[in-house]
């Protein structure tokens, strides 16, 4: 009697690509020019001398000449080569849809959160 092994192939090949979709839909790509080396929303806060806890490193981009600065926070435990970000540089990768809430808090005691999307993997050019 021949054994017939597609059912088993086609149904693990299914759950392979049920896995990499359910992957990739909580995380989108992203790329652009990076136009400040910190978010600006963290640098207006702290020129307001708010004091921000920032779990690693924000950066802006802008994604073309015809859209808006976005904003992302880098991980700590996003370990890359490149530790200093340049203005103009090319950046690519991917980010989380899940937003990082950021407290900072003023001397005179007023806290505001400011939430930013995290980035998983990146490169540079």
């Amino acid at each position: 009697m021949k054994k017939n092994y597609i059912p088993i192939s086609l149904m693990c090949l299914s759950f392979l690509l049920l896995l990499w979709a359910s992957a990739s839909a909580s995380s989108i790509s992203f790329g652009g020019k990076i136009v400040n080396d910190k978010a600006l929303s963290i640098e207006a806060a702290e020129k307001a001398k708010f004091v921000c806890a920032v779990p690693g490193k924000t950066i802006t981009i802008k994604p073309s000449k015809y859209t808006y600065p976005v904003e992302y926070l880098i991980p700590a435990s996003n370990k890359s080569r490149l530790t200093v970000f340049r203005k103009l540089k090319l950046i690519l990768g991917r980010y989380n849809t899940v937003m990082t809430p950021i407290e900072c808090v003023h001397p005179e005691g007023a806290v505001i959160t400011i939430n930013l999307p995290t980035i998983l993997n990146f490169n540079t050019s």
